[in-house]
C-alpha cells in the first residue's frame, strides 16, 4: 500500500508538495541567510558601533516601508488565486498595479520627509539607499508571491540564495573599498535589485501581457480584502523595528547596535517557523472548506513547528553568552540578557505564525485586525514605558509581553473556528529538551566549543525523539504520521 503522509483521505500527494516546498524554502533561506549573516557580522566587527547602529536603523526603515507597501496583497493573491485559478492573471495584474501605485506614493513621501527627520550624518547618507532597497525588495516579494501561489517554491529558494549571495559579494567588495555604513547599504540595494531581475525572469510567463489582464473593478475588492491582513505583517515589523526606532531616539545609536545584534539572530531563528507556515499556507487555502483535512494538515504543521522551536528556544537561552561572544565578539557581551529575553519569544511566535496563516485562510478579518492592533499599540506603549527604565532589556521585555498577550488571544479565537490540540503534542518535545539542556550544560562546563555543543545537543534531542517514536519526525522523513 502506498505510504500515506497525513491520513487515508487523499492528502498524500499534496503532503509531498508541502515537503518539497518546505525543503526548497529551507534550502533557500538557510543558504541565503548564511550569506547575509556573514556579511552582517563582518560589518558589525569592522564598523564603529554607532555606524553599525545607523545602518541597522536605516535597514529597519526600509523593512518597514516594504511591509507597508504590501498591504496584505501577497497573502491575498495566494489565497484568492488558489480558490479561483481561472482568474489568476486578473488577480496578478491588478495586484501589481496597486503595488506599483503604493510604491510611488511611499517613495515620494519618504524622499520629502526624510531629510528633515534625521540628523545623524551616517544615517542621512543612507537615506537615498533606503528608497532603492525597499522598492526593489517590495517588487521582488511580489514575484515570490507568484511563485508561492504556483506552489513552485524552488523559484523562491533559488532567488533567496542568489539575492543574498549578491549582497554578500557586494558587501565585502564595497566594505573593502570603503569601511562605512553607506557601503553595506549600497550592497543591499545592488543585491535586492539583481534579486528582483532574477525572480522576474522566473515568473515571466505569469506577467506577460500584464496590462491585458488588468481589471479596475477588482481594485476595491483587493484592497478591502487584503488590508486587514496587512496589519498582522505590519504588527510584526512594528514589534521588531519600533524597538529600534525608540532605542535610537531615547537612548543612542550605540544601544541600537547592542539591541540589533541579538535581534538579527532572533529574526534568523524566526525564519524556521515562518518557512514552515509559508509551505503549509497554500494547502490551508485549498482545504479550508474541508474541516477534517484542514485540521490534519494544521496539526501536522503545528507538531513540526513545536518540534523545532522548543529546543531552539531553550538552547538559545542557556547558551546565550557563548553564542553572542562567538558571533559578534566580546564587545557585544552587553547584548546577552537581551538575547535571552528575545529567545523566549521563539516559543510564542512559532506556533502563532501558523495559527495566523490558518485564521487568514478562513478569512476572518476582524480576528487578525484585533490581533494586530493589540500588538501594535501594546508593544509601542510598553516600549515607551520600559526603555527609559530598563534600556534595551526593557524593549526586549516589551516584545515578549506583547507576544504572550496577542498570541493567547489568537489561540482563543482560532479555537472558536476549529477545535485543535496544542499542549498534548509537546510532552515528548519537552522531555527531549530537558535531556538536551542537561547535555548542553555539561558540555559548556566541560569547556566544549559552543558550536560543537549546539551540534551535539541537537543530536541528543532528536535521538531522544526517535527513541520516543515521535510521529512528527515521520513528516520530515516522508513517512506516515498515523
Amino acid at each position: 500500500m502506498e505510504n500515506e503522509l497525513v491520513d487515508a483521505t487523499g492528502l498524500y500527494a499534496h503532503a509531498k508538495v508541502i515537503r518539497k516546498n518546505a525543503a526548497w524554502l529551507f534550502i533557500g533561506q538557510i543558504v541565503g541567510r548564511l550569506f547575509r549573516t556573514i556579511i552582517i557580522i563582518y560589518s558589525a566587527r569592522i564598523l564603529l558601533k554607532e555606524s553599525w547602529g545607523a545602518f541597522n536603523y536605516a535597514l529597519s526603515i526600509a523593512t518597514f516601508l516594504t511591509v507597508l507597501s504590501d498591504i496584505g496583497i501577497s497573502a491575498f493573491l495566494i489565497r484568492e488565486a488558489n480558490k479561483n485559478p481561472e482568474r489568476k492573471r486578473e488577480y496578478i495584474s491588478t495586484s501589481l498595479f496597486i503595488k506599483v501605485a503604493l510604491l510611488i506614493v511611499l517613495a515620494v513621501s519618504f524622499i520629502f520627509l526624510a531629510g528633515s527627520l534625521f540628523r545623524n550624518s551616517d544615517l542621512k547618507a543612507l537615506l537615498p539607499i533606503v528608497v532603492f532597497i525597499f522598492v526593489f525588495d517590495s517588487l521582488r516579494d511580489f514575484g515570490l508571491a507568484i511563485a508561492r501561489l504556483q506552489e513552485k517554491m524552488e523559484n523562491e529558494g533559488i532567488n533567496n540564495i542568489l539575492t543574498n549571495f549578491f549582497i554578500f559579494g557586494f558587501g565585502f567588495l564595497f566594505l573593502y573599498l570603503n569601511s562605512a555604513p553607506f557601503s553595506i547599504g549600497l550592497a543591499y540595494a545592488a543585491g535586492t535589485g539583481l534579486g528582483l531581475i532574477s525572480i522576474a525572469i522566473a515568473v515571466r510567463d505569469d506577467i506577460k501581457e500584464i496590462l491585458k489582464h488588468f481589471n479596475r473593478k477588482l481594485i476595491g475588492y483587493i484592497i478591502s480584502s487584503a488590508w486587514p491582513f496587512s496589519l498582522v505583517g505590519l504588527m510584526g515589523i512594528i514589534m521588531l523595528n519600533t524597538d529600534v526606532f525608540l532605542i535610537g531616539s531615547i537612548l543612542s545609536l550605540k544601544e541600537v547596535a547592542l539591541y540589533s545584534a541579538p535581534q538579527k539572530l532572533i529574526q534568523l531563528l524566526y525564519m524556521i517557523p515562518t518557512l514552515i507556515s509559508t509551505a503549509f499556507f497554500p494547502a490551508f487555502s485549498k482545504y479550508v472548506k474541508d474541516e477534517h483535512k484542514f485540521r490534519r494538515i494544521f496539526e501536522a504543521g503545528l507538531s513540526v513547528i513545536f518540534m523545532i522551536a522548543i529546543p531552539i528556544a531553550f538552547g538559545s537561552i542557556i547558551l546565550a553568552g557563548p553564542i553572542i561572544s562567538l558571533i559578534y565578539g566580546e564587545g557585544f557581551s552587553d547584548s546577552t540578557t537581551t538575547f535571552i529575553i528575545l529567545s523566549a519569544t521563539i516559543l510564542i511566535f512559532s506556533p502563532a505564525i501558523l495559527i495566523g496563516s490558518a485564521i487568514f485562510a478562513h478569512d476572518r478579518p476582524r480576528v487578525y485586525m484585533t490581533y494586530a492592533l493589540i500588538g501594535i499599540i501594546g508593544n509601542l506603549v510598553l516600549d515607551v514605558i520600559l526603555i527609559p527604565i530598563f534600556g534595551i532589556e526593557g524593549s526586549a521585555a516589551a516584545t515578549l509581553i506583547t507576544q504572550v498577550v496577542i498570541n493567547t488571544y489568537a489561540i482563543y479565537q482560532f479555537k472558536k473556528i476549529m477545535v485543535f490540540e496544542i499542549f498534548g503534542k509537546i510532552r515528548k518535545f519537552l522531555a527531549a529538551s530537558a535531556v538536551m539542556i542537561v547535555a548542553a550544560l555539561v558540555l559548556e562546563y566541560s569547556g566544549v566549543n559552543v558550536a560543537a555543543n549546539i551540534a551535539a545537543s541537537g543530536l541528543v534531542y532528536f535521538g531522544i525523539l526517535v527513541l520516543l517514536k515521535e510521529k512528527a519526525i515521520n513528516l520530515l522523513l516522508g513517512k506516515s504520521l498515523s
